[in-house]
């Protein structure tokens, strides 16, 4: 048993999130059902659900150890980026 009983109001700050991103996966595809590709239609819509997922967390708040995560996180990418400032004062 792992006992991932939503115990704090963090986890359930994520429903709201986990719903617009399983909306908006059904709205494409309705939307791209004629889209011919299939692996078009896949990537379009992975993309599109992820970046739903993304804005609708942010638009929900982090809590403090969600901003230490993302912080790292993205710190992480702007030193892969190239040109990047990461780290120049």
């Amino acid at each position: 048993m792992l006992g991932l009983f939503p115990y704090t109001r963090g986890y359930w700050l994520l429903t709201p999130p986990a719903l617009a991103s399983v909306a908006a996966a059904v709205g494409l595809r309705i939307a791209l059902r004629s889209v011919s590709p299939d692996i078009l239609m896949v990537i379009l819509a992975a993309a599109a659900v992820y970046s739903v997922f993304v804005g609708a967390v942010l638009m929900a708040g982090l809590e403090a150890d969600d901003r230490l995560i993302a912080s790292a996180i993205w710190s992480r990418v702007r030193n892969f980026l190239p040109n990047s400032q990461a780290g120049i004062a």
